[in-house]
């Protein structure tokens, strides 16, 4: 008898290719679930200063003549690896990167300009009018080590300005930053660098891996890393016998060539006539690898004395990255970010409060199943109008909603009962003063409108 064959087995594959395993079995954890470290609840508290710091990024970007976009939460890991570097806390240290099912290797974007960069040269828009502005808002993640102000997944504003290499485009993103934080009430001061091509980079950072070399065994743990893999970081370094080290280290400024240091001077002539307060600050460098030219931080004056202090707003120049990730030729280009937990943070510390809520004009109040119906619509058929309408159709005795609509200071409480029901009538009733007064329903609209003013 001859043997049995063994019958192949085949794999199915969805419409992506993307081999459909057998589903995992995972045992369920009866623990109750908290919060993951470095991660932050927004709680309904907290959004009056969430509302007040997005709405001034939104209205000032509109008036500079940014357009909104959004990018994905997960990007090929690749793209960060080319745009931010090898050899970045960023990339080697903090991703948060992984393998789909598919097998694609991805990362939750750590910062917003690459997936810009990326959408920017993908959906072709190199054939849009120069500069193109853009701007946007969202998470970002990174492991970081979890402190006051920043967590491991964080939120950021971002603009970019591509396609222009003009340096009143980097006098212009400056004086936005600077008017946004001191419209919200912040005393801040921008410090500024330039950072020079990369050639002019790479001469620098020969002679400061040249001063440091003698000093190795006396800098911090992190700059004796990053002697040989990103010595620009060490001057970023909090440690105090590092920062002692750096006093007689060269300056990158005597290393710029001529086109370099005349770019750099004309965006400090357009700060000037533009009142914009600066700080030459030679040591200031930026922690990705794609910044070129002008790279500049904002920081509150309050924290001019510390080693180094947090930064609200940064960003720079990086006018070889686009080039970099497929652009068809060189794409000069300048963007900024601004942390939004530490915008809110500085203002809590500022006694400056955020955005309150706005005062209800109505509070729409009704007694009995028949009534609370009518209420559902009555209740949208005010907002579209224009009111500032609230209501609790969850409370039942007249009582408890006068009182709520006392709470929230409504100017005018619409009362709609059985009886007003079958009358197709309703009570408005001034906050104010008490007075109440008896009206058609057909007439609410026109009655509101005298009442409140509007």
């Amino acid at each position: 008898m001859s043997a049995k064959s063994t019958p192949k087995k085949t794999v199915k594959k969805t419409s992506d290719d993307e081999v459909v395993k057998k589903p995992v079995v995972r045992k369920v954890n009866k623990k109750r679930p908290q919060l993951l470290r470095g991660m932050k609840d927004i709680l309904p508290q907290e959004q009056p200063y969430w509302e007040f710091v997005l709405e001034s990024a939104a209205q000032t970007s509109r008036a500079y003549g940014y357009d909104r976009i959004d990018v994905p939460v997960v990007e090929e890991l690749n793209l960060f690896v080319r745009s931010i570097g090898t050899g970045t806390d960023v990339v080697d240290k903090e991703m948060y990167e992984f393998e789909t099912k598919g097998g694609d290797e991805v990362a939750l974007r750590p910062e917003f300009t690459a997936g810009i960069c990326r959408s920017y040269i993908e959906h072709g828009m190199m054939n849009l009018p120069k500069p193109v502005k853009l701007w946007t808002n969202g998470p970002l993640f990174r492991y970081d080590r979890p402190q006051a102000g920043r967590y491991r997944q964080f939120h950021q504003v971002d603009w970019e300005i591509i396609g222009s290499p003009q340096s009143a485009l980097d006098a212009e993103l400056i004086s936005l930053a600077y008017h946004l934080l001191t419209g919200l009430g912040l005393e801040v001061t921008c410090q500024i660098n330039s950072l020079g091509t990369p050639e002019t980079r790479k001469a620098y950072i020969t002679a400061l891996k040249d001063y440091l070399k003698p000093h190795k065994k006396n800098l911090d743990e992190d700059s004796q890393e990053r002697l040989t893999k990103n010595p620009l970081r060490i001057l970023d370094s909090k440690d105090p016998g590092t920062q002692a080290i750096l006093e007689d280290a060269p300056q990158m400024i005597d290393f710029l060539d001529d086109e370099s240091r005349e770019h750099f001077m004309s965006v400090l002539e357009y700060l000037d006539e533009g009142d914009i307060p600066y700080r030459l600050s030679s040591r200031l460098v930026r922690g990705l690898d794609y910044y070129t030219h002008t790279a500049f931080e904002f920081i509150l004056k309050a924290d001019e004395a510390e080693l180094s202090p947090p930064a609200l707003i940064g960003g720079g120049r990086y006018n070889y990255l686009l080039q970099e990730l497929g652009a068809p030729e060189e794409t000069p280009a300048i963007g900024m970010a601004m942390g939004v937990e530490r915008i809110i943070l500085a203002l809590k510390q500022a006694g400056i409060e955020g955005s309150p809520a706005p005062k209800p004009d109505v509070f729409l109040a009704q007694i009995g199943e028949t009534a609370r119906k009518r209420a559902l619509r009555l209740f949208e058929e005010l907002r579209q109008e224009g009111f500032v309408v609230t209501s609790n159709i969850s409370k039942n005795k007249l009582s408890d909603q006068l009182s709520l609509a006392s709470k929230a200071e409504a100017r005018v409480t619409l009362i709609l009962g059985q009886k007003e029901m079958i009358d197709n009538t309703i009570i408005v009733r001034d906050m104010e003063n008490g007075s109440q007064e008896t009206i058609p329903q057909d007439d609410l609209i026109r009655s509101l409108r005298k009442q409140i003013k509007q």
